[in-house]
């Protein structure tokens, strides 16, 4: 089988740049699905290549994208991923710190909305905003169901799964059709 030929951009506007107020909300979560839900299974190949370019250089990991799978470990590109992982868990940022989070919690004084369900529409909504936020969630393939998928929307956003299955269950937004999955698993 033959090698594939590594791409190599250095091009730093290569990718779509995350707003500030955003950048460490959406690299905590490109890091849970990499690291807690093993989306680094698929987002480094059997040749130690990253498989995703715009979420590697996002993730800072230039030195591997730069170089040939051979030239280093799948265990390298782990620790230094479990190294930012660390390093954003110690001052873990807050997604009801964000505009995004704060705009969609005004609607709490329309609807009542739980404030797990405002975690959820905010996640969707930074996927869809962001193309590095959006590979990460590609790393778990397009043939989950809608429960998979919000089983695995709930690992991400750290809501415990009974939860998420009553926020979803009792959502006036979602049976309202103002926010659903798809049957590809995206919203």
């Amino acid at each position: 089988m033959a090698r594939r030929k590594r791409r190599i951009n250095i091009n730093s506007q290569s990718f779509e740049y995350v707003e500030k107020e955003y950048a460490d909300i959406v690299k905590l979560y490109s890091l849970r699905i990499l690291l807690e839900l093993n989306g680094h299974k698929e987002f480094i190949d059997s040749y130690n290549d990253l498989t995703k370019d715009t979420l590697g250089y996002f993730l800072e990991l230039d030195e591997f994208m730069e170089k040939d799978g051979s030239e280093y470990s799948k265990a390298d590109v782990l620790q230094t991923l479990q190294e930012q992982y660390e390093a954003l868990l110690k001052n873990e940022p807050k997604e009801e710190q964000t505009p995004l989070y704060k705009n969609i919690a005004k609607l709490q004084k329309y609807i009542s909305i739980p404030k797990e369900e405002i975690k959820i529409i905010t996640f969707f909504v930074l996927v869809k905003q962001y193309e590095v936020l959006e590979q990460a969630t590609e790393l778990f393939g397009s043939e989950l169901n809608s429960t998979q998928t919000i089983r695995l929307i709930g690992k991400i956003l750290h809501i415990p799964q009974k939860k998420m299955e009553k926020v979803i269950s009792e959502s006036v937004l979602f049976h309202s059709g103002f926010v659903s999955i798809d049957n590809d698993g995206r919203n």
